[in-house]
């Protein structure tokens, strides 16, 4: 009998759970808008800088909706393989501050206003004309005091421009081994992200939303990813614009796929959310009735092992 209740309780809870997982989308922090579409196809629209770092490190929490009210499918495409980055997506707001330390070494430190990602780091040396230098490249963890190895590389006149594993971070700390030389005098760094694009197919002459920033969101699931390679011709550039913060009260209220405006109630409402809560409150009532049963028969056979 213990054996069935401990099945029945987390087969219970796995169910929970579930329901949970479906429920707790979480709320976007961020929208913008897309430019207008000319007429129907497939198009790439630009993630810039300032959009990714709104957007978790896996970057599951984009959506697009569409006027109708629903989330369209996209596929998430980049330019790993580039071999320059874009001047389109330099990451000009860094706060460079440099230390040059009495242990022959020079630390640089890049303070960004948000959580950035990192493709490429580039620097600009004023003096001297000759060096051959190794750095190592940090970022930040979630911790002041903790810094983690990026790469590492040698500075010199004919490379000054690197490409690293990408990282999402607020800080970057360069050190840079200056032997017996004199500390370089290092004019600015720049750093990339590589180009990003949302894959996606859309309607002439409509105006669709991005939104990002939730925490909770599960990655979608669409089958675009598989043929975005097998496109014949480049998609046409699509631009987003109007980034900003939003609250509760602006989220997308958007329609299940499948299910049309007109598949409502009689009274015009959609009682969807009401629907999922009640459910979702059955749940745990389920799971409650059988964890008191099942702290009541552990009770039990404890008094009787007593006895």
């Amino acid at each position: 009998m213990k054996k069935r209740n401990r099945f029945r309780f987390l087969l219970v809870v796995a169910l929970a759970f579930s329901h949970f997982r479906a429920a707790a989308q979480g709320t976007f922090m961020y929208t913008a808008t897309l430019d207008t579409v000319s007429k129907d196809g497939f198009y790439e629209i630009v993630l810039t800088p300032e959009i990714v770092a709104k957007c978790r490190a896996d970057m599951g929490d984009l959506r697009i909706s569409s006027p109708d009210k629903r989330f369209v499918s996209y596929a998430l495409k980049d330019s790993q393989e580039a071999r320059m980055p874009s001047t389109g997506m330099a990451i000009t707001e860094a706060r460079v501050v440099q230390k040059d330390s009495n242990d022959r070494h020079s630390y640089l430190t890049l303070a960004f206003p948000d959580a950035y990602s990192i493709d490429w780091v580039g620097f600009t040396i004023r003096k001297p004309a000759f060096f051959k230098r190794s750095l190592r490249i940090l970022a930040a963890g979630t911790h002041s005091d903790e810094w983690a190895t990026v790469s590492d590389a040698e500075l010199e006149p004919a490379r000054k421009l690197f490409r690293i594993p990408t990282v999402k971070t607020r800080r970057l700390r360069i050190i840079i081994a200056n032997a017996d030389n004199a500390p370089l005098e290092v004019g600015n760094i720049i750093c990339y992200q590589t180009n990003r694009y949302l894959v996606a197919w859309l309607r002439a002459g409509e105006v669709y939303r991005l939104y990002t920033g939730n925490a909770q969101a599960a990655p979608p699931d669409y089958d675009l990813k598989y043929f975005t390679d097998s496109l014949k011709a480049t998609p046409q550039l699509l631009f987003v614009h109007s980034l900003q913060h939003i609250g509760t009260r602006d989220q997308p209220v958007v329609q299940t796929p499948g299910v049309s405006a007109g598949e409502k109630t009689a009274t015009g409402k959609d009682h969807s959310g009401i629907l999922l809560w009640s459910c979702l409150s059955a749940v745990l009532l389920f799971l409650l009735y059988f964890s008191v049963r099942m702290v009541k028969a552990i009770a039990k056979k404890d008094a009787h092992d007593r006895i």
